[in-house]
């Protein structure tokens, strides 16, 4: 039988230190994926790149047009709903939120009730998350 020799261990303080870095290419990642999603939603497509449902309550759609906002559906009257969305450092990477519990309300209702699927990462986005998390890990381990 022979023996098993190591020749090269991995610099795992090396390792170690690279990743703790991630905590700002985590939430430069987070804030791209913010402006991501603001961007697509004011264009009026959905996570799935289709346009939104459109509006079918009246007196909402009288409302915009007395506004001058037009009857395209972006969900941004006052923008005050997507400005909420922020992130967060959190113990495995980042989490994207509301910061605030009446903009919660009004995304939980476009998105469930209204089916207006925009708060989540469209393909590109998901192509890009994996390409930048694996590109990372690989300089960690060199």
């Amino acid at each position: 039988m022979s023996d098993i020799r190591v020749t090269k261990t991995p610099d795992f303080k090396g390792i170690l230190k690279a990743l703790k870095v991630t905590d700002e290419v985590v939430a430069s990642v987070a804030e791209g994926f913010i402006v991501g999603i603001q961007n697509r939603t004011q264009k009026g497509k959905d996570m799935n790149g289709k346009a939104f449902r459109g509006y079918k309550n009246e007196e909402y759609v009288e409302k915009r047009r007395k506004a001058k906002r037009g009857s395209k559906v972006n969900l941004t009257f006052n923008n005050h709903m997507l400005q909420a969305i922020t992130s967060k450092k959190h113990k495995d990477g980042a989490r994207i939120y509301f910061n605030n519990d009446t903009e919660t309300k009004k995304a939980h209702g476009n998105h469930v009730k209204l089916k207006r699927k925009f708060f989540g990462l469209d393909n590109d986005q998901e192509d890009y998350m994996f390409k930048r998390i694996g590109t990372f890990i690989a300089k960690g381990l060199k």
